[in-house]
């Protein structure tokens, strides 16, 4: 797999002076933006780890055992323009515990088209899995501001 978009995405994030924490899992690293987190294995790690701030696993991995608990998500195909980013809601499968998350356009583009999201509702973080295995966390769009569900419904710009 490559990993050079979750890499360069933090290595922009780092150079804006944004705050990215890291910790280590095994053989791998978990590098965590405030937005998303990715699970780089070491041997593929192209920055120094020593540059960002050390996070501490527990927490990690709690977020991720509750994130991977889910139901996997199915992406309706829509997308939701506000004023400054694009939002793209996701289904759960189950037809008895349905509920719909939204995301940043943007962060779902970090991860391969051909991930699979699992989420446990509307407001938690989502796992993202590739081939059976998590290779990162997305946290979902909370600001209401930015889901206006009502001019969605209404028949509000909803771009396929």
């Amino acid at each position: 797999m490559n990993f050079y978009k979750s890499l360069d995405h933090i290595r922009k994030m780092y150079r804006s002076g944004a705050k990215v924490a890291i910790t280590e899992d095994g053989d791998f690293y978990w590098l965590i933006d405030g937005y998303t987190a990715h699970r780089i294995p070491k041997k593929e790690m192209e920055l120094n780890p020593a540059l960002f701030q050390p996070f501490k696993i527990d927490i990690m991995r709690g977020m991720v055992k509750e994130a991977e608990s889910g139901l996997q998500l199915k992406d309706t195909g829509l997308t939701q323009k506000t004023s400054t980013k694009t939002l793209v809601p996701f289904v759960s499968e189950d037809q008895e515990n349905r509920f719909t998350i939204w995301f940043q356009k943007m962060l779902l583009n970090l991860f391969p088209t051909e991930s699979t999201l699992y989420g446990t509702g509307p407001l938690k973080p989502a796992a993202v899995k590739m081939y059976g295995e998590t290779i990162g966390i997305l946290l979902p769009c909370r600001n209401l501001s930015d889901i206006d569900i009502y001019d969605f419904v209404k028949g509000g710009r909803a771009d396929a």
